[in-house]
């Protein structure tokens, strides 16, 4: 009668209590990730969880880009360098197998718009049989938000540079 019955392997709740611990391991390195990011410690996130070969991909592909670890850390030095007080909080965040999602909102003040602010749809892939070595991120942003505001932080630096050097007419 039970000829067709799946075969188990031996101590299915030890293996399956392994998983759910790298799972809640894999949850809280996203958890604590984008804490550091949140309190000015995302230097030291990047460089303590994205793996030597990380990519982090920026999506949709019309707003898109890829960048290397290191490639990404230059990026983000020169682009936060303007924000004050930013923040980034999960407000959804699931675990399959080697890849975390979330879902996050953001808010800080640029030094040229004001308030700014978007959401995100993050994924975290890690390497295998790690709980805190993330290979792959690709972040999806709002692109129509993007555009418009990183369009405008565009134009008005450009203003800044071109006032910066003209001469002055005070003698």
């Amino acid at each position: 009668l039970n000829r067709h019955r799946p075969q188990t392997t031996a101590n299915p709740p030890l293996r399956r209590a392994r998983m759910d611990s790298l799972t809640e391991r894999r949850k809280a390195t996203v958890l604590a990730f984008f804490e550091a990011y949140s309190t000015g410690k995302w230097e030291q996130a990047t460089r303590q969880h994205l793996a030597q070969g990380c990519i982090w991909e920026v999506f949709p592909r019309s707003v898109g880009s890829r960048r290397t670890k290191e490639e990404h850390m230059q990026y983000l030095a020169e682009v936060l360098k303007d924000f004050s007080d930013f923040t980034i909080t999960p407000f959804d965040v699931v675990c399959e197998g080697t890849t975390v999602q979330a879902i996050c909102r953001s808010e800080s003040t640029h030094r040229l718009v004001g308030a700014y602010g978007q959401d995100y749809a993050f994924t975290f892939r890690f390497a295998d049989d790690s709980g805190d070595s993330i290979v792959f991120i690709r972040e999806f942003v709002d692109s129509l938000y993007s555009a418009r505001i990183f369009g405008k932080i565009d134009k008005l630096q450009k203003g800044e540079a071109q006032n910066s050097a003209k001469p002055s007419s005070k003698l």
